[in-house]
């Protein structure tokens, strides 16, 4: 059984803050903006569930949920030394992903999801 949710919140904001920190002594971040990146990341990491039917069988997971394990099935059947890298520390490299998504693309789904939410309230009533 996991972590529970609670605990991995703190895990997941500890890895963001250490990589902040990483990315200011490199240079690559200014001082000044280290709690806004942190706050981003922690945001980004609370982001939609990605829903998906893998062998007859639909799931759904974090979109972070989903990229460990995309890489750890990389890692398991390429022998992936980087991809190993990766996940033995998960907590610190999972802030280096980004999430990309076209600015319309997002506008559609928030349209869809009022769309859904009104629905459903009225259906309520």
């Amino acid at each position: 059984m996991g972590l529970p949710a609670e605990q991995q919140r703190k895990d997941r904001h500890a890895g963001h803050v250490s990589f902040a920190e990483a990315q200011v002594k490199a240079g690559k971040l200014l001082p000044k903006d280290k709690e806004t990146a942190v706050a981003m990341l922690d945001q980004m990491a609370e982001s939609q569930p990605v829903e998906f039917s893998e062998a007859g069988v639909s799931k759904k997971v974090s979109p972070a949920e989903w990229l460990k394990g995309l890489i750890e099935k990389h890692a398991s059947y390429t022998g992936s030394a980087q991809a190993r890298r990766i996940l033995d520390d998960w907590a610190n490299s999972r802030a280096r992903f980004v999430k990309v998504m076209p600015n319309e693309y997002r506008r559609a789904l928030t349209e869809l999801a009022a769309k859904k939410a009104e629905q459903l309230k009225l259906e309520a009533a």
